[in-house]
Parts: structure tokens; C-alpha cells; sequence
């Protein structure tokens, strides 16, 4: 099924991708724990509505989509709930779900990653300044700008009281993953959505 034979690597950005499926994903991605179509979902349920709403965001028709999440929950339903599922019958609580995991983007969620860790990074030079970067040439020789240190000082604590927030939101990453996967087949189920086919 998984014929690979001249696929490239392929590598981007994926949006609350499962890496390790048996954990809860509420789990992996807390802010997934503040939204209130995801509070009586059980981890299957959830997994299925991410599948369905945001992994097989490429298939526009929605039976595919129903055929595709089926296919990777597999086994891990009993037959007859997936007999149920398969003929249309899903839960009023999951259906709401997958309206909400569709509202989700991953391109605009990608950007505001990179922009965090910009900051991050930006906030590191600042800090990283030497007393040498506060001497200055006068006629007299050189001499020290107290008041460019003292601005400085207070700039550092600032960025010191924003680093816990800032931290924060890069390690959540904002349920935004980078990866990179060599030899999935793009029609059976690669965590790589449409996204990287219109970028």
C-alpha cells in the first residue's frame, strides 16, 4: 500500500500532528483542553475530528475525508462503531469537533511561531550587549553613557519579566510541529496535508 519507490523527503510544518497516537492529544497540546467542542471527546473521538477536520485537509470531498480518518484509526474501534461512522452516523459532539478543528490554520500558526522565537532570539542580543557597547569618544577621551546603561538595565528586566510567557509560547509552538519524513506516500496518509502542496 505504501509504495515509496521515488518519493523525495518532504519536510514542513504540521498542526497538532500525534506523533505518538497513543497518547491523548489533549495531552500533547494542552491549549487542545480550553476549547469547549473538545471537553466530552474521548482521545479517539478527538483523534478522529483532527484526522477528518485538519490532516486530510487536502481532500475537499468529505466522504473521501470520512474514508481516509477511518483508515487511520484502523482497528482501534470496534467494527460496529466503525460501521456506524463509515455509513454516517457520527456524533452530534464530533461533528461539532470537526467544524472547530477545521477553523484551525496551520500556515498562520507556523508564521506566529517563527515570529515568536524571532523575539526570543531578539530579546537574547539585547541582553548579550557588553559594558564595552556603552563607551562613547569624546574630547576629553573615552567615556562611559550611564544613561544608555540605565535604559538598558531597564529594558533587561522587562524582557525578564516577559521571558516566562515568551518561553512558554515557543515550547507550545503554538500546536505546531516541524518535521521532516522521508519515503511517505502522499495518498496514504503522510502527516504532510495540503499545505505543503500550495506553498
Amino acid at each position: 500500500m505504501n509504495n515509496t519507490k521515488g518519493l523525495k523527503e518532504v519536510q514542513g510544518p504540521v498542526l497538532f500532528y500525534p506523533f505518538n497516537e497513543s497518547k491523548n492529544l489533549k495531552t500533547v497540546y494542552p491549549e487542545l483542553n480550553n476549547i469547549d467542542e473538545f471537553q466530552d471527546l474521548n482521545n479517539m473521538e478527538l483523534l478522529f475530528a483532527y484526522y477528518f477536520g485538519v490532516y486530510y485537509d487536502h481532500l475537499k470531498n468529505d466522504s473521501d475525508r470520512l474514508k481516509k480518518a477511518m483508515w487511520k484509526i484502523g482497528t482501534r474501534w470496534d467494527e460496529g462503531t466503525r460501521n456506524k461512522y463509515l455509513n454516517g452516523k457520527i456524533p452530534e459532539k464530533v461533528k461539532k469537533a470537526i467544524i472547530r478543528m477545521r477553523q484551525y490554520d496551520v500556515s498562520t500558526r507556523f508564521r506566529a511561531k517563527a515570529m515568536t522565537e524571532k523575539i526570543l532570539e531578539n530579546f537574547e542580543s539585547i541582553v548579550a550587549l557588553d559594558k564595552d557597547d556603552f563607551l562613547l569618544e569624546g574630547d576629553d577621551g573615552t567615556i562611559v553613557d550611564w544613561q544608555s546603561i540605565k535604559d538598558h538595565t531597564k529594558l533587561c528586566v522587562d524582557i525578564s519579566k516577559s521571558l516566562p510567557d515568551i518561553v512558554k509560547q515557543v515550547e507550545a509552538g503554538y500546536g505546531v510541529r516541524d518535521v521532516k519524513l522521508s519515503g511517505k506516500n502522499l495518498t496514504e496518509g503522510s502527516p504532510l496535508d495540503e499545505y505543503h502542496r500550495q506553498e
